[in-house]
């Protein structure tokens, strides 16, 4: 604006600045007095932000407020942080004005999208920025104020400007990335798509019938907003015009191929970007497919309905991979541009922290979408005055570039009641997640758990959750299925979109359904299709296409195509194979900032469609087909990839691409130290593409044995403490058999753990002949240790041998063997004698338990005098003096029937809570039980449907006891048929065990004889039944 102006010179540094923005603004809205809130240094100290506010009238509880922001270091903001305070008060709903002033130009973009988002989102409707022209010019303007302000020398003369100035370069945006907040601009343009740019103009009045037009030595372009009579105001304005390059976009009388990127003007004023933007031509051979029309309609039909209401909307989408599911989201929310509601929508990646970190602004953006979640920071986040989100947010800000411990912050968010406030508004928004299947079960289960909430609370929110068909097998969407009303899609290409691609006619004597055995995607269709092309093979009859099909699927020529595309790729020069490893490799997406050297090459291969960039405007692999393909066939240099040392990343990447043994051993030596650290998410992070691929073959090719195994085994216990239990029992049974056939201690010594972790699993699904059988294995195993090692000691001085030997002990009373007490004696007298005591002790409280049914009386005793000698000897932390406590008060509230033992059943089962969520989880349904059992339905729905998940397969007991539970639930409510359905489905679960099954049985003739009386719910402390009396498991609490 003017060279006179030096922002070092103003007077008194950030408080001069701070006089100077109120007496700027004083001079806009007159007669105001503002009362400074606050000062904060903003951005890694590069600005210093001024917050004062104003209420505009005493006898309403709405407010004004401003913000100022000074910085000499930076001179534009891509990103803008609004201040803590303004947020605060923003999400109380009191503020009607917010003003921003500052000495820094901002993109035009990010003033658009904190103008929109203030709007759509809160009560706040008047947005003000006032930017390093506008003070500029009001200085030049009123140049005492200027001498009062700033050092200078004497004669001072102010210069202006022109009319107007081009205050930010000329950006682009496609119509997805326009509705999403704080998004890079485009790098590349295509011919044939629509694009809005975004220019900032000052003006130093107000300026009327300007035009804006393509320069005159370019044709091709078509704007679809007005062209002439554009208006300034005097400041700051964000101009957009939105236009679409046709296909003879490109100079005028010139042959030149390359596309040149467009050059508009203002009134003779040029608009041109200050980095090169490609110019790309339309992608060639596109398919039309009917499969992908009728979803799209489909979900518009569902956007119509949720417009014209005002409640949410969850729609799921499902189909394999490269079928075309993103290319649908993104011409889906192109087409909605018209209702200028802000947008979220992210792909999910192989990388857990990249996922983290998109959960994390998924939260964010769910709370207060007017700010960039890359600002956001601990300070910050310690002055948000917002009861609840300081906490929600906070760790997942410390944690999101710690793996273990974000993924242990996002496990614990499932155990919260709730995680928005209850009293939370919002406008109408879009949220699309995409590659649902590429994250955790953790990260899965935190994302229904918030559509859950958000369902629940009523939020209007148009959700689309898109994935994988084995996404919609996970237990989180079964809980999402449970909780809200959903609207499925399913997209497959259809034999329709086969025959219309390859110009054929269908004829009534072929079975159509025989295409569906082919299996197609679009990408492989695509190829099909260049095939018939290359091939130049005529397709006249559906009998030639039904040929081509066959050979084609059985060949190899979808490989040998993808490899030709590469191999070509690689002739233009090394650079490429560097990107390409980049890209390809990587677990997550790359960033245009970490290639730029390789700009041109970048081109190229968006050229070729071998590249990408995603929702978040970051470089992917187009096709999942293609990356795999890759992947196969070509290695990386893994250094090349820049992955810091030791990383999980890092480690990851090595023991998929390496066969260096050096290199291998010591990253073995790391996940030995992770291992012992209890980080099992990184460990099943870091080893599940090894051992869910080939590359396991080749790792157990170049360790040995023993080396191989452990590292096995390390993946198997990783996964099952993560909740995988169907999958870790595969693991472990498979190097059980393996290691057992050895004659090797340490590999028998793990084949020995194997067969325990396999017990538990078979105990806790009730497969009782199982566990015995693997008891009786066991002793072989510690025999064979025992001789191997020339120890010849007893059996008894192997701990796993007594493991078994308290499941065998509760089996037998489970199966109500007389013979249980006796072994009990026997065993508990062997743990002492040979030096297990704290394993004698929480055997006699396990052994406590399987006699509430029958004695209830020894029962408690027997629980209270275990957990008094647990906490003299290992203090009240302990995790079986929990346990005993919980049951012990338990059973004495329901034997006496006295509810006032509830105070200390619910303190030792919220001290469960803490640190064993499972435990914690069990309860529930006990505590449900009880509730309804003396008429107390209120607190009985609390517990059965306490909005907490439990992100884990559950075993058969603990189905089965669920599903008596709903069964009472649904009893209570008089749906007598779906009670009796549930007790039947908890039958199925109880294997046959005569013990477990006299409540259910009996209760289940009981609803069928309709003899159900809600004053008659007994819990079954003895066999002697009574056929008008509901009864439940008092086992249930286990």
């Amino acid at each position: 604006m003017n060279k006179n102006i030096d922002w070092e010179k103003i007077i008194d540094n950030f408080n001069g600045f701070e006089k100077l923005a109120v007496r700027f603004i004083k001079s806009k809205h007159k007669n105001i007095k503002w009362e400074k809130t606050s000062q904060t240094r903003d951005g890694n100290a590069d600005a210093i932000a001024i917050v004062m506010g104003f209420q505009a009238n005493e006898t309403q509880p709405t407010q004004w407020w401003m913000e100022a922001k000074y910085s000499t270091r930076v001179k534009r903001l891509t990103r803008y942080r609004i201040d803590s305070t303004i947020v605060s008060a923003i999400h109380d709903g009191m503020v009607e004005r917010v003003v921003f002033v500052t000495n820094v130009m901002i993109d035009a973009k990010t003033i658009s999208d904190i103008t929109e988002t203030l709007r759509c989102s809160s009560r706040c409707q008047e947005v003000e920025f006032y930017t390093k022209n506008s003070l500029e010019y009001w200085l030049l303007t009123n140049p005492d104020i200027y001498t009062d302000f700033f050092q200078h020398e004497d004669g001072f003369q102010p210069i202006l400007s022109d009319d107007f100035i081009v205050s930010q370069e000329i950006t682009y945006y496609d119509a997805v990335s326009n509705l999403m907040i704080f998004k890079e601009p485009q790098r590349e343009l295509i011919i044939g798509k629509t694009y809005d740019a975004y220019i900032g103009i000052w003006a130093a009045k107000d300026i009327h019938n300007l035009s804006i037009n393509i320069c005159s030595n370019f044709k091709g372009v078509r704007f679809l907003s007005k062209k002439k009579g554009i208006r300034l105001s005097q400041g700051e304005n964000i101009l957009r015009f939105q236009f679409i390059l046709k296909e003879n976009y490109g100079y005028k009388n010139n042959k030149n191929k390359k596309l040149p990127m467009p050059v508009f003007e203002l009134n003779g004023v040029k608009l041109q970007s200050c980095r090169y933007i490609e110019v790309l031509e339309q992608k060639t051979n596109i398919l039309k497919l009917m499969s992908q029309e009728n979803i799209l309609k489909q979900l518009h039909d569902r956007y119509k309905g949720y417009i014209q209401s005002t409640e949410p909307c969850i729609v799921t989408l499902k189909g394999k991979s490269d079928v075309g599911k993103t290319t649908i989201l993104i011409k889906f929310l192109g087409e909605c541009s018209a209702h200028k509601y802000v947008i979220f929508f992210r792909e999910f990646t192989e990388s857990v922290k990249e996922n983290a970190q998109i959960l994390m602004y998924l939260v964010i953006y769910i709370l207060f979408p007017y700010v960039s979640p890359e600002t956001i920071d601990e300070s910050y986040l310690n002055n948000i005055n917002i009861v609840g989100i300081k906490s929600l947010l906070l760790d997942f800000i410390k944690y999101k570039n710690d793996c273990e411990n974000i993924l242990s912050y996002i496990e614990s968010l499932l155990k919260k009641p709730a995680l928005f406030p209850n009293n939370m508004s919002i406008n109408k928004r879009i949220i699309v997640l995409d590659n649902m299947q590429l994250l955790s079960e953790k990260g899965a289960f935190l994302v229904s758990k918030i559509i859950c909430e958000i369902y629940e609370k009523q939020l209007p929110v148009f959700f689309i959750v898109c994935g994988q068909p084995y996404y919609f097998d996970f237990g989180s969407y079964k809980y999402l299925l449970e909780h809200c009303v959903t609207f499925p899609l399913n997209l497959e290409l259809s034999t329709d979109d086969i025959l219309s691609n390859c110009d054929i006619v269908p004829e009534e004597k072929y079975n159509l359904a025989e295409m569906k055995f082919f299996d197609l995607n679009a990408t492989s269709l695509l190829l099909f299709q260049r095939y018939l092309f290359g091939e130049k093979t005529k397709i006249s009859s559906m009998q030639d296409l039904l040929i081509s099909l066959r050979l084609f699927w059985v060949s190899d020529i979808i490989e040998r195509h993808i490899l030709d595309c590469f191999k070509t790729v690689f002739l233009q020069g090394p650079s490429y194979r560097i990107l390409l490893d980049k890209i390809y490799w990587s677990c997550q997406p790359i960033s245009f900032s970490e290639v730029s050297e390789y700009e041109s090459e970048i081109s190229n291969l968006l050229k070729d469609s071998l590249i990408r960039y995603n929702t978040n405007g970051d470089i992917i692999a187009n096709y999942s087909v293609y990356q795999m393909c890759y992947r196969k066939h070509f290695s990386p240099d893994i250094q090349s990839l820049n992955y810091s040392p030791g990383s999980p990343e890092d480690l990851r990447i090595k023991f998929l691409t390496s066969i260096d043994l050096e290199v291998l051993f010591e990253c073995l030596y790391k996940i030995e130290s992770l291992f012992h650290a209890g980080s099992y998410f990184e460990l099943e992070y870091i080893l599940k593409d090894v051992f869910i691929s080939e590359k396991h073959i080749v790792i157990k090719n170049i360790f040995k044995p023993h080396e191989y195994y452990r590292l096995y085994y390390i993946f198997a216990y990783a996964i099952h403490q993560n909740g995988e239990t169907t999958k870790s029992q595969a693991a472990f049974m498979k190097i059980q058999q393996e290691t057992e056939k050895y004659y090797q201690a340490n590999l028998l010594q793990l084949s020995l753990r194997c067969l325990w972790e396999l017990g538990v699993i078979s105990y806790e699904n009730m497969e009782y002949e199982s566990v015995l059988e693997q008891k009786k294995e066991a002793e072989k195993l510690i025999r064979k240790i025992s001789a191997i090692t020339h120890e010849n000691m007893d059996v008894k001085h192997y701990i796993n041998y007594h493991d078994f030997r308290v499941l065998e002990t509760l089996i037998q009373k489970e199966c109500q063997f007389q013979q249980a007490e006796e072994l009990y004696n026997e065993y508990s007298v062997d743990m002492e004698t040979y030096g297990f005591h704290y394993r004698a002790l929480s055997f006699s409280a396990r052994y406590a338990l399987t006699l509430c049914g029958t004695d209830a009386a020894l029962c408690i005793e027997l629980l209270y005098t275990t957990g008094k000698t647990i906490l003299t000897e290992y203090g009240e932390h302990d995790k079986h003096y929990l346990w005993c406590m919980f049951y012990y008060y338990f059973y004495k509230m329901i034997v006496e029937d006295n509810r006032s033992y509830f105070e200390k059943v619910s303190y030792f089962h919220e001290q469960m809570r803490i640190n064993q969520y499972g435990n914690y989880r069990k309860k529930l349904y006990a505590l449900a039980a009880y509730f309804y059992s003396i008429g107390d339905i209120s607190m009985g729905n609390h517990y059965l449907f306490q909005d907490t998940i439990f992100p884990y397969e559950s075993r058969n007991r603990y189905q089965a006891f669920y599903y008596e539970t709903l069964a009472l639930h649904e009893t209570l409510k008089g749906n007598l048929n779906e009670a009796i359905g549930y007790l039947d489905t908890a039958i199925d679960y109880l294997n046959n065990v005569r013990s477990y099954l006299l409540a259910p049985i009996h209760n289940k003739k009981l609803l069928a004889e309709n003899k159900f009386s809600a004053s008659k719910i007994r819990f079954l402390l003895n066999e002697e039944l009574d056929e008008f009396t509901y009864y439940v498991d008092p086992k249930c609490a286990w």
